[in-house]
């Protein structure tokens, strides 16, 4: 959706998409580590936009980079969003790294559960994914890394919004515009948006009060 978006947002095609698989663990105000740096994949659902995908791919790999254009950028993030849909709310609700929900029977089926649905949608919207078994293939990414601590995960921790919307949020959605139920990732979706609504209220309620004693500062000054 985010595509279409920028898209529409910006009225012009000429947007590109990715995907990447670097891992980073963030430790304090800008303060980050780099934990993996794996494959980055580069494309754009309109064809027209192909040259510049291979310039931004040639661009990246002179810098270093592992990348290579895609043309099925769409299977490509949705397979990652398959994976992402099943570890991350799973990993954030219970505090647990890839690897220790990968570990889990209970939790590993919960993976396999939201996967499961969010396979669904993507057999309704046609899309072929970059591998034929999505299910395996997000319990065997979170078992080779065993030892992340997942982005929706550091996000709760750091008291930050969440990625929900983006993903979770965005399958519940095409559920129900195509007509398919999505009952498990419904439930986890409320969860994660119960527990950020918390710590959300709470920051902006500090922030609020912050902005009142500038405001009463500035008058100070501004009177005297």
């Amino acid at each position: 959706g985010t595509e279409e978006r920028v898209a529409a947002e910006l009225n012009t095609t000429r947007v590109l998409r990715a995907t990447t698989c670097m891992g980073a663990l963030r430790v304090g105000p800008g303060i980050v580590y780099a934990t993996g740096c794996g494959l980055t994949e580069i494309g754009s659902r309109y064809p027209e936009n192909y040259a510049y995908v291979l310039e931004l791919t040639e661009m990246l790999r002179k810098c270093g980079f592992d990348v290579r254009p895609s043309e099925n950028i769409e299977g490509v993030v949705w397979t990652k969003t398959l994976v992402n849909c099943g570890i991350n709310p799973v990993g954030a609700l219970t505090g647990f790294k890839n690897g220790e929900v990968y570990k889990d029977p209970q939790l590993r089926g919960l993976v396999i559960q939201l996967v499961k649905e969010a396979v669904e949608i993507v057999k309704a919207l046609g899309i072929e994914l970059t591998t034929e078994d999505p299910v395996r293939y997000a319990l065997g990414t979170a078992k080779a890394t065993g030892d992340n601590i997942n982005s929706m995960l550091q996000d709760i921790l750091a008291g930050k919004r969440t990625e929900i919307d983006s993903i979770t949020g965005e399958i519940i959605r095409l559920g129900k515009e195509l007509g398919i139920d999505t009952p498990t990732n419904e439930s986890v979706y409320a969860l994660i948006k119960a527990i950020e609504s918390k710590y959300l209220a709470n920051s902006e309620a500090i922030t609020d009060r912050k902005s009142l004693k500038v405001k009463e500062l500035v008058d100070s000054l501004t009177t005297s």
